[in-house]
């Protein structure tokens, strides 16, 4: 089960740590998308466009120092069930077309699928509460760390781009 929890580090540790360079990097783009989102009050949007980013690396930092490892679960789970309901409270109004910020890859507008691929993300996260690492792995335990975190990489990627075609080429089909 160890190599369950090293599996779910590595994986969330890339993925909040990429997510917050994003939002950084990208700072007016994400604040523009945060403040699209009308979850928010207006006054409150660029003081939280600023403290997402910082509270990502700080989870991806705990993920990838193994340091506090139920924290990072907790705070890994409220951030991405609170992704899910943003994006779900947006559906529900009708407005998928805003861009939903995650920076993985393309941009892409609201949809089901975000909200899915989060809450899988969130029993992922799971790991770091139910597990404590012991210490104790071979080197067949690496090997499955590496090949899994990949394989999970991927996926994100490819659903990433999946769900960004979708919304491109949905407009492509026309009603008879």
């Amino acid at each position: 089960m160890e190599v369950v929890v090293l599996i779910a580090s590595v994986v969330l540790a890339l993925l909040f740590a990429q997510a917050a360079w994003h939002k950084v990097v990208q700072f007016q783009q994400f604040q523009a998308s945060l403040a699209d989102y009308r979850v928010l009050p207006a006054w409150v949007v660029k003081p939280a466009a600023f403290l997402l980013p910082l509270v990502e690396a700080m989870v991806a930092i705990m993920w990838a120092t193994q340091s506090m490892l139920q924290v990072a679960a907790i705070l890994s789970m409220s951030l991405l069930l609170m992704y899910c309901v943003a994006v779900g409270v947006n559906l529900y109004r009708g407005r998928a077309h805003i861009s939903c910020g995650c920076g993985l890859g393309s941009e892409q507008p609201l949809s089901v699928g975000i909200v899915v691929r989060n809450v899988l993300l969130a029993v992922l996260a799971l790991a770091g509460l139910v597990v404590e690492p012991t210490g104790v792995l071979v080197w067949f335990d690496f090997a499955v760390i590496i090949l899994a975190s990949l394989a999970i990489g991927a996926a994100l990627a490819a659903s990433s781009v999946l769900m960004s075609n979708a919304a491109r080429t949905a407009g492509w089909v026309k009603s008879d």
